[in-house]
């Protein structure tokens, strides 16, 4: 007869596994390569040359390309896998919350780059008797250093795992369809969209009250995703489908890469760990009406709606972003964002923005504040990114 384990015993085995990630992150120390920050840029924001164009960035203030912001996640992510409980517990469910990042310097071809990570967290955990258990995770918590022991930027994931015992229904939601008007109006936007480039933005002549331009993700398609899932860091695992398969085939009970319909009794192959962001059958059996974006779409659109914004001579220097609402293959999305303060701090000129994103269906679903040092036209750069 099989003995349950206890839930003290299993968060035993939890705490005991965030033990083993605090130190220096078990991973070559990676060089960054002019490439990979090429089809990085390339790939996320193809229409500002900073991050790509050799010959462009020369003249900038960074004297070469610069990696777009939070690049250095598709390096090492350190989020934990999955977690050490009990079949009985259900199928898992993951939404990742958000990331809040802290950057001092930006990432440039041939900086080599190890991770050091502080213990994980668990900041909610909610057992209750017949009902889901949800935890409430510090995912991940980085800090990137270059080969001059140099901090980069720091990072934490906060994400939000569901073990459900009983089936998930999805909720009766369809793929968008857009209207001849609502077409013509999202290529309008996205024709308008500028990127300041070598034009420098002064403080002096930012206001409390102004509005960024909008940027426009979508209308997405599979390919939208399959660009965020190709920069995963870990994605040559992601991609061992056969192993996910065989491994779940057990003689006494399958493993969570086979999916039951609970209705029919029929088996399906979810598709690895990310089965749910390509298939519209995975995606429901885990109570989603379809395949859905991967989040760090919504994330590098909010950063281009500043990057736009605030040309080669800004710099991102903290970016906290939460994700609300599940964005579905094929929405198209529109961000906001105003300008909510400014202030001077430690010879630094400084300005703290309010952005959001929005769909068609009339929900906000991201939203993030960031912080930006600017160039003052009294001062000039007193103060090199990274003192």
């Amino acid at each position: 007869m099989k003995v349950l384990e206890s839930k003290e015993e299993i968060l035993r085995k939890i705490n005991q596994m965030m033990d083993e990630k605090v130190g220096w992150a078990k991973f070559k120390n990676h060089t960054v390569t002019k490439e990979s920050i090429q089809r990085f840029g390339k790939a996320i924001d193809p229409a500002n040359p900073l991050w790509y164009d050799e010959e462009y960035a020369a003249s900038t203030r960074w004297n070469g390309i610069i990696a777009f912001p939070t690049f250095e996640i598709t390096l090492f992510s350190g989020v934990l896998g999955d977690l050490p409980v009990p079949r009985e517990w259900g199928f898992q469910t993951m939404v990742w919350i958000g990331e809040d990042w802290k950057m001092w310097r930006p990432v440039k071809p041939g900086d080599r780059i190890k991770v050091w990570q502080r213990r994980p967290q668990i900041i909610e955990f909610e057992p209750e008797e017949g009902e889901n258990f949800v935890f409430g995770l510090v995912d991940c918590d980085c800090d990137y250093i270059n080969e001059h022991d140099e901090l980069v930027s720091s990072v934490k994931v906060y994400v939000e795992r569901v073990y459900h015992k009983l089936p998930v229904y999805p909720p009766p939601i369809k793929e968008y369809g857009y209207t001849r008007d609502e077409l013509l109006y999202l290529a309008k936007l996205m024709r308008g969209e500028k990127v300041r480039g070598d034009k420098i933005l002064y403080w002096e002549d930012v206001k409390v009250g102004d509005r960024l331009p909008p940027v426009v993700l979508g209308p997405t398609t599979m390919v939208d995703n399959a660009i965020a899932f190709l920069f995963s860091h870990n994605v040559d695992a992601i991609l061992s489908t056969r192993s996910f398969f065989l491994n779940s085939i057990k003689e006494e009970d399958f493993g969570e890469e086979i999916l039951q319909d609970p209705l029919t009794g029929l088996y399906y192959i979810r598709g690895g760990p990310a089965g749910r962001h390509w298939s519209n059958r995975s995606a429901q059996l885990e109570g989603e009406p379809m395949a859905f974006l991967f989040g760090v779409l919504s994330k590098f659109t909010l950063l281009r709606t500043i990057t736009n914004w605030m040309g080669d001579d800004g710099f991102i220097k903290e970016f906290k972003w939460r994700h609300m609402v599940r964005s579905y293959v094929g929405d198209a999305l529109i961000s906001s964002g105003i300008v909510i303060d400014k202030w001077i701090e430690n010879e630094e000129y400084l300005v703290k923005i309010k952005l959001w994103l929005e769909n068609l269906r009339g929900y906000i679903t991201e939203a993030a504040i960031a912080i930006v040092s600017l160039f003052s036209k009294n001062k000039g750069l007193k103060k090199k990114i990274g003192e």
